[in-house]
């Protein structure tokens, strides 16, 4: 039969809160412990012991980690459907703290196969993590484009192996 469905699609955001100001996602440069627990956030994406200063970490332990859990209904399931999240903020859009955030939640998209990743920027600006993101996406276009390209002269490659071999086995 035919797929029915190619991509699940989940959103998710950080509920991580600083317990200086009891702000969700704080980015104040001063609130020390809020940037610790901004830039830690990522980790209830594949880190089963770590527990997020939030709501998340208080009543959903048991669906941590969240990318984990995912894969594994997955492949219970409906093996072969890709990851997807399509909205995703770990906060700190305007400080340099917001873009460490942003890396780790791109790295932690990529090592796990996460198919598609999307920044929802609401309303903040977010200078340094569109920096980040879009350095991070370049190398991973580029990586790609060179991995396809790769691809191809092997393809093109083994092509002309295939017709050298048979025109030297006609010759023969």
């Amino acid at each position: 039969g035919q797929r029915l469905l190619d991509v699940l699609d989940v959103h998710y955001y950080s509920e991580a809160k600083c317990p200086e100001c009891d702000t969700r996602m704080c980015g104040n440069p001063e609130h020390k412990k809020g940037i610790d627990e901004m830039t830690q956030a990522y980790r209830t994406l594949i880190e089963k012991d770590y527990k997020e200063n939030s709501w998340i970490g208080e009543y959903c332990q048991q669906n941590i980690p969240i990318l984990t859990k995912m894969k594994e209904s997955i492949d219970k399931y409906y093996p072969g459907t890709k990851l997807a999240v399509t909205e995703y903020d770990f906060g700190g859009g305007d400080a340099i703290a917001g873009a460490i955030a942003e890396v780790d939640a791109l790295g932690t998209f990529a090592k796990n196969d996460v198919y598609l990743a999307t920044l929802w920027a609401d309303d903040v600006p977010y200078q340094y993590s569109e920096s980040t993101f879009s350095q991070t996406m370049t190398v991973k276009v580029h990586h790609s484009v060179t991995h396809l390209l790769n691809l191809k002269l092997k393809t093109i490659r083994s092509q002309q192996f295939m017709h050298l071999s048979k025109t030297m086995t006609r010759v023969q």
